[in-house]
């Protein structure tokens, strides 16, 4: 067996695990509590929480709720947490039919951020905050978001796809810079936030 074989191996492991673990995360009431909380927590900054970095550029700062859910619980009840966040605003305030689309994001980001982000420390937990805010912002803002926008209105992606993209690159800074604010706090509070003491 060659050896970048026999890391792969171990990598895709350590990701079966952390879905697994993820996924027990969600028979703790407490557990359920917290992500309870971390969803309307993401709910309400989707409406309340963002801010102006210019005219055209807000940012929404409901993501840093979902890295939460990432980093403290897994990718499973993160992804879960991003598909409610996107139904209940839905429900709360509906701007047209419901796309699922949009729930298929809310997914794929909590994932991406629960992958990046869970049972990571130190270096490790550093080089994977900007990891999964450029994996989102990417594979999610600027890939499937940008598919919606097409599909719903039928404007070319290619005609999307530029000023969606630039929007994306002038905002990551700024949204990895809030990251290495909230997450690291979570770190250094990790036992207090997830058992209570």
């Amino acid at each position: 067996m060659f050896p970048l074989q026999k890391r792969s191996q171990t990598q895709f492991r350590f990701l079966l695990d952390d879905v697994r673990l993820s996924v027990k995360a969600l028979a703790s009431l407490r557990s359920q509590l917290a992500l309870a909380m971390l969803l309307a927590l993401s709910v309400v900054l989707s409406y309340f929480g963002g801010f102006y970095l210019t005219q055209d550029n807000k940012i929404a700062t409901s993501f840093l709720a979902m890295a939460l859910a990432g980093y403290l619980y897994g990718p499973v009840p993160a992804a879960l947490v991003g598909a409610l966040t996107d139904l209940i605003q839905y429900i709360l305030r509906p701007a047209g039919p419901f796309f699922p689309g949009y729930m298929i994001s809310g997914v794929v980001n909590g994932f991406l951020y629960g992958f990046c982000l869970y049972r990571r420390e130190g270096r490790g937990l550093m080089a994977g905050i900007p990891v999964s805010k450029l994996l989102v912002n990417v594979l999610v803002n600027i890939g499937l978001n940008t598919l919606w926008l097409h599909l719903l209105y039928g404007t070319p992606y290619l005609v999307l796809l530029p000023p969606r993209a630039l929007k994306n690159a002038l905002l990551y800074p700024v949204e990895v810079a809030l990251l290495y604010v909230v997450i690291p706090f979570a770190a250094k509070n990790k036992d207090r936030l997830l058992r209570g003491r």
